[in-house]
């Protein structure tokens, strides 16, 4: 299941890279006439709305294994961040998904499947490692739940 995203990136690339890199007039043979549809949207030959899905889902398709990469990184971060004794990079975490400019940016990225880590999921962290120490520091005679 991972290797769809970036045998679809690597088929993006090989068919499309030679129509943006020489021009449609100039464009190898070696594209089929089946993508002509789509190298005409991308070329932007159809409406705004049809060329803008397009080039968001080419863009997706491209972006694919560095998002997952960068989604990966992030969540580690987040977790070592909720780890941390530390509560300053809480506070500075917590202020940064609070920025007005990170949220826009996070919505934009969206469209590009580039979904970065939100204010709710550094809180669930958060609040999965206070249980995690919760827990650690029971007795082995107390039962969980009790307090």
């Amino acid at each position: 299941m991972k290797t769809k995203p970036i045998l679809l990136a690597v088929f993006l690339m090989i068919f499309f890279l030679p129509v943006l890199v020489f021009g449609q007039t100039n464009a190898p043979s070696a594209i089929p006439a089946t993508f002509n549809p789509i190298l005409e949207l991308l070329g932007g030959k159809g409406t705004f709305v049809t060329t803008f899905i397009t080039w968001t889902a080419a863009i997706s398709a491209v972006l694919a294994p560095f998002a997952v990469f960068m989604r990966n990184k992030l969540a580690d971060a987040i977790n070592r961040a909720a780890d941390s004794a530390d509560g300053d990079d809480d506070v500075y975490l917590r202020r940064l998904f609070e920025n007005k400019l990170y949220r826009i940016t996070a919505f934009i990225l969206n469209f590009a499947n580039v979904r970065l880590p939100t204010l709710p999921e550094l809180e669930r962290a958060i609040a999965l490692q206070r249980e995690a120490v919760r827990e650690s520091i029971q007795t082995p005679n107390q039962p969980k739940g009790t307090s």
